[in-house]
């Protein structure tokens, strides 16, 4: 998600600090993206 999170700000032409607050945007929305996928069921995945 680095990698396509950094290439759409550039497409996008967002730099500098725009660019950071995008870049955390699409993290934050991958990672609740992925922890509804579970269920919001993240103790399962882990070990205590």
């Amino acid at each position: 998600m680095l990698i396509i999170g950094r290439v759409i700000a550039g497409i996008l032409g967002f730099t500098g600090l725009t660019g950071f607050i995008f870049y955390l945007l699409v993290m934050a929305v991958t990672s609740i993206g992925l922890t509804s996928k579970a269920k919001f069921l993240i103790h399962s995945y882990f070990d205590s």
